[in-house]
């Protein structure tokens, strides 16, 4: 018998081999769309993962397609996919049995689904990975209540480290392959901890924010506005006080408000100023400050860089410049 107050050892988590790796990976991703609707702008390949940045580009509704992977798929959109999107993850093609298709979805590997409709154009970073990566963590059978909760993933720090490898795939920087590998282990520890939970509870602690409370903070702070959020204005939104705000903000995600806001909005002005035509001081409206010195002095506060220094260095390092 195990002693709790000993720390739980794991073996090493070990990745398919190269050749079956690839296999899987060829094989699993689902060839949904030609090559002028699906763009992959960026990827990194570590030993078990692919991480992607795609644009999708969808000119007619899809008819249901069932898709089924070898490999774990984790995505976010970078702005909301279609609002007709929609996924039936029990893998039937009953009317009844599709649901909205989320900006952030998990696919365990193994798990066929259909998805069908959206049209428009989006973004979005996505983790194809092993699950012998995943095992580790996770060990049990999948519940029907826990695939419905796969599409449409609203927990902030996921969302965090997928922007924050969003970066990475559009601006590598030194000590990438040991950043990214941190960042997916991270990653994978998050993702485990969300499904935990639902296991574990299925209502919110007393003290913390609702899942509804959530997502309307998310959505506010994603789509932005060019105008800048205050606490006030959030805690309108969630019928709460201010005081009450930032204290169960801090107690559902572990981050501060104005930290979380801050980093949403300097990874979005990463993105746009990655985007040549996109002027420096229009990027400082449409991410909230107040003025282009504010977000300069912002940026630089965040990254060790100026807005204009990063972007030469972004350019220069993709051939754009």
């Amino acid at each position: 018998m195990t002693d709790p107050s000993q720390p739980l050892e794991i073996e090493p988590p070990v990745a398919s081999p190269g050749r079956d790796w690839q296999r899987k990976l060829s094989s699993s991703i689902p060839h949904l769309h030609s090559r002028d609707q699906c763009l992959i702008e960026g990827a990194i390949t570590r030993p078990g993962v692919s991480i992607e940045l795609r644009r999708f580009h969808l000119e007619e509704p899809k008819p249901p397609e069932q898709v089924s992977m070898e490999v774990c798929y984790l995505s976010l959109a970078l702005n909301p996919r279609p609002a007709d999107m929609q996924v039936s993850y029990l893998g039937s093609q009953r009317p009844d049995a599709y649901t909205t298709f989320g900006n952030c979805c998990f696919v365990p590997a193994g798990h066929a689904s259909y998805a069908r409709g959206g049209v428009g154009e989006y973004r979005e970073i996505c983790c194809l990975f092993d699950m012998g990566l995943f095992e580790p963590h996770v060990s049990w059978q999948w519940t029907p209540l826990e695939l419905a909760a796969c599409f449409d993933i609203r927990n902030l720090n996921i969302h965090s480290y997928l922007l924050r490898l969003a970066d990475e795939v559009l601006a590598p920087g030194y000590g990438q392959p040991t950043l990214v590998d941190a960042l997916f282990q991270a990653l994978l520890v998050e993702l485990s901890r969300h499904f935990r939970t639902l296991r574990d509870n299925t209502l919110a602690p007393t003290g913390q924010l609702s899942p509804s409370q959530l997502r309307l903070i998310e959505e506010k702070v994603l789509t932005g506005d060019g105008q800048e959020l205050s606490v006030e204005s959030l805690a309108e939104l969630c019928g709460i006080s201010s005081r009450h705000l930032s204290r169960m903000f801090k107690k559902t995600t572990g981050r501060t408000l104005g930290k979380y806001n801050n980093d949403v909005c300097i990874s979005r002005a990463k993105r746009l100023l990655a985007q040549p035509d996109c002027l420096i001081k229009n990027i400082a409206a449409d991410c909230g400050f107040r003025n282009q010195s504010s977000f300069s002095h912002a940026f630089r506060k965040a990254t060790g860089k100026t807005p204009r220094m990063y972007r030469e260095e972004t350019l220069s390092r993709n051939g754009k410049k």
